[in-house]
């Protein structure tokens, strides 16, 4: 996934690319605006899959693409990170497509106040 955001990928014979990195130097002022024009979306309680009603707290998107998911958990509910780690290992199927190997997000992170 990394390389299709770096390198953009090739489709019906049309080159494209998925995102743009913020590159070394100002010198090339195209390639700046190209960066600046990323856009990073933050989306909550996304529901992933006509099968089911299971949903994520958190989706990280950079122009559409998703790209990480996050599982939030709290004291005040009585959960911690083990039970998101336990979430992305039981309770999620690995067939549907965002969890999918190189197939839709690159990371997947479990997270409480303590502990990523």
């Amino acid at each position: 996934m990394l390389d299709v955001l770096r390198y953009g990928i090739i489709d019906y014979g049309v080159g494209f690319k998925l995102a743009f990195f913020k590159p070394a130097s100002s010198l090339n002022p195209d390639t700046l605006a190209l960066y600046e024009q990323n856009i990073l979306t933050v989306t909550r309680q996304v529901h992933y899959s006509a099968n089911h009603e299971n949903s994520l707290d958190l989706l990280l998107s950079i122009n559409g693409l998703p790209v990480a998911t996050v599982e939030l958990k709290n004291q005040f509910t009585g959960q911690n990170v083990e039970k998101a780690k336990h979430q992305y290992v039981q309770d999620r199927d690995k067939r549907d497509l965002l969890f999918q190997f190189k197939r839709r997000s690159l990371v997947h992170f479990a997270v409480d106040p303590d502990e990523v």
